[in-house]
């Protein structure tokens, strides 16, 4: 696990804040069609090396991790539980304004990933302005990544 974390720590330097965008673009996805919520839990011990290692703190992959699951719940647009059971109790057919709401889904993913590009590139910047130096100090990856040549 930890050569896979520091391969992709090594292929996406300099590329960070795609990762972050594209990261948080699935993880939305994974609400929005099966409701993905608690189960994202399982990401977060791969993904926190790999942002500390990067340099930011550890909440941009709690953003990107849980904003990305949850505004994704929210728009559901294909959810089997919130959109198609319920559709078919409300007697309608679930594919009834599915186009406003993959519109609505583009709009409202921008503005999670736009703030969290925002809040990680201060954070690499100065981490004295991270929330978490503030409450804690600076948190180190809990191993040095080492990558083979």
């Amino acid at each position: 696990m930890f050569k896979g974390i520091a391969s992709l720590t090594y292929a996406m330097r300099g590329h960070e804040p795609w990762l972050i965008a594209v990261l948080t673009l699935v993880f939305s996805l994974m609400g929005a069609t099966f409701e993905m919520d608690a189960e994202s839990l399982v990401f977060y011990p791969l993904l926190v090396p790999l942002f500390l290692a990067a340099g930011y703190d550890l909440l941009v992959p709690f953003a990107i991790i849980f904003g990305g699951t949850t505004l994704g719940g929210v728009v559901a647009f294909s959810n089997p539980f919130s959109t198609i059971i319920a559709s078919n109790a409300a007697d309608i057919n679930w594919m009834d304004g599915l186009y406003e709401r993959l519109i609505f889904f583009v709009i409202l993913n921008a503005f999670p990933i736009t703030y969290i590009l925002r809040y990680a590139a201060m954070v690499r910047k100065d981490p004295t302005t991270s929330l978490v130096y503030q409450l804690d100090g600076h948190v180190k990856p809990p191993y040095e990544i080492a990558i083979d040549q």
